[in-house]
């Protein structure tokens, strides 16, 4: 998330001014305000922060507005940044037993770029950065392909660690994913159904469809 003083360079409306948190955090008005204007506001404050606003299609738009319109479904985001407090509080122990495992730090380039590693520093002792060119907020949909390749090398490296005991490397049925990328990667068959949606259904043929030989 933002951190730090404001970068004057940035536009108002900017999410990584952060003036979304200082929205939504607010008892009540938010969601008087946001009540029936759902769909044109998410679908801003998405498109907003992505370095490609056409990455988000309307097949993801009619989802995301789905699950919102469900009663509570704004309370419930809402609270999510309403909690940021608290979780920055309940967080602030880990910061003298940092996390041991290997943690990769995704950042968008067009947004948090590689600060989402330097925070992540704070609290892991072998962060692996990685910043996926050509996205901004939204890396899954924006870039899948790069998303998926970061995913691949992190996983393979931390396969088998020297000192630590044997075990098995990224999964073969996924192998064939590597070679896969390039062509299916922006298909509905490929690494977007995956990424687009919360649809379970979608993200098992997506990966059935990339296991095939």
């Amino acid at each position: 998330m933002p951190t730090g003083e404001r970068d004057p360079s940035l536009a108002p409306d900017d999410g990584r001014t952060g003036w979304h948190f200082s929205f939504f955090t607010l008892p009540n008005l938010p969601e008087l305000l946001l009540t029936g204007r759902e769909r044109p506001f998410w679908t801003y404050f998405a498109r907003r922060q992505m370095w490609d606003p056409s990455a988000l299609a309307d097949d993801d738009i009619d989802e995301m507005v789905r699950s919102v319109e469900q009663p509570g479904g704004t309370r419930a985001i809402l609270e999510i940044h309403r909690a940021r407090e608290v979780d920055a509080e309940q967080n602030r122990p880990h910061h003298a037993n940092p996390i041991g495992c290997p943690v990769l730090a995704v950042g968008g380039q067009a947004y948090l770029g590689d600060a989402v590693a330097r925070q992540l520093a704070q609290v892991a002792r072998d962060v692996r950065g990685a910043v996926i060119t050509a996205s901004g907020h939204n890396v899954a949909l924006e870039n899948p392909a790069a998303l998926a390749q970061a995913y691949l090398k992190f996983f393979a490296s931390t396969g088998t660690r020297a000192g630590s005991s044997a075990r098995p490397p990224w999964p073969p049925p996924l192998l064939p994913l590597r070679a896969r990328l390039a062509s299916r990667a922006r298909t509905n068959e490929g690494l977007v159904a995956c990424s687009m949606t919360m649809r379970v259904s979608s993200q098992r043929e997506a990966i059935a469809s990339l296991r095939k030989a």
